[in-house]
């Protein structure tokens, strides 16, 4: 793994993620802060490797990324997830399925979809979720659906416009 995340430049949010040993991560922060950026390195580098963090590893499944709506999906955490396969020189080792938004290599495939409509949400089981602006999600008919089918890590990132947002009431404050 440390092979891959040299040729990379990382955040102190990437190095912060890579060593959490918790099944849920929170990222919160302003536009640029890099949290999105940080999770797609992460999940680049298991696609690759089979290595996700410190204390998750696993040779082969399905890492999903979902986001609300799709327009919203490709025009941010899609475009950082391929820039960064570019970067790491590995772009033209994944088989890519442009209509699906999946990215295959070896018995890893890492699938892209919005959570607009709940056929999406109900059918996929996979092995780590990346919810993009969680915020936007709802708790009941979009978390909770994607949570009770992952079996590994699960991450979420959001800007905090909310205080009181469901990432608040339902994992921060019900963790503690």
């Amino acid at each position: 793994m440390a092979t891959q995340t040299q040729t990379l430049p990382v955040t102190n949010v990437f190095r912060k993620n890579i060593e959490c040993d918790k099944k849920i991560t929170v990222n919160r922060g302003g536009a640029r802060s890099g949290k999105t950026y940080s999770q797609c390195q992460m999940i680049a580098i298991w696609l690759m490797t089979g290595t996700y963090r410190k204390e998750w590893h696993q040779s082969k499944g399905v890492f999903s990324i979902v986001r609300k709506t799709l327009p919203s999906l490709k025009s941010s955490v899609k475009r950082d997830f391929e820039e960064i396969l570019s970067e790491m020189n590995v772009i033209d080792k994944v088989k890519i399925n442009k209509s699906d938004f999946t990215y295959t290599y070896g018995n890893r495939m890492v699938d892209m979809f919005s959570v607009d409509n709940q056929q999406k949400v109900r059918g996929r089981k996979r092995w780590g979720l990346f919810c993009n602006e969680a915020n936007e999600l709802e708790y009941r008919t979009d978390f909770f659906q994607l949570f009770t089918r992952t079996t590994g890590p699960i991450n979420l990132d959001f800007n905090p416009d909310d205080p009181e947002t469901w990432i608040k009431t339902e994992i921060e404050e019900k963790r503690l």
